[in-house]
Parts: C-alpha cells; structure tokens; sequence
C-alpha cells in the first residue's frame, strides 16, 4: 500500500471546535469539506493553534475517511 496522494488548496473554515482541537475547512475548487486537526495547524512553537469560522487557510489535504469526513488535512496556515 502506498502514500497517499497530497493535493493543496485555498479552503474557508466552515466549523471549528476549540474545547476538542478539530474542525472542518471547505475547499474553493473541489467543494470538498476537510476535517482538520489542531497539529496540523502551521504555527509558532508553543503557541496556541486554532482557526475561526469564516477565516481562509492554505490546506495540504488527503483523500482518506476521517470522522464521516472523505479527505482530512496534513497541513493548514492562515491566510
């Protein structure tokens, strides 16, 4: 079995749950909703890592079930 393959786009937060670290971005292009985790938000070391509904981010995505979600971010920064 392989690596999954990485894509990369711009994506609007739609929901984000800061008690549980986890939230869900929708991809411009693909319409696709992205279920992202706080680790793999790009941030300063020791800093607190979170998003805000309605914020626009740059997401390195998967295609891989997360949650009831069909593609889960690697790697999210702020726009």
């Amino acid at each position: 079995m392989g690596t999954p393959a990485m894509h990369e786009e711009s994506a609007v937060v739609i929901v984000w749950n800061a008690d549980e670290g986890w939230g869900v971005a929708r991809l411009d292009i693909a319409k696709l909703d992205v279920w992202i985790h706080f680790s793999a938000i790009d941030a300063p070391a020791n800093s607190y890592r979170s998003l805000t509904p309605g914020q626009r981010v740059l997401c390195r995505y998967e295609m891989a079930t997360q949650d009831g979600y069909t593609a889960r971010a690697a790697w999210v920064r702020a726009q």
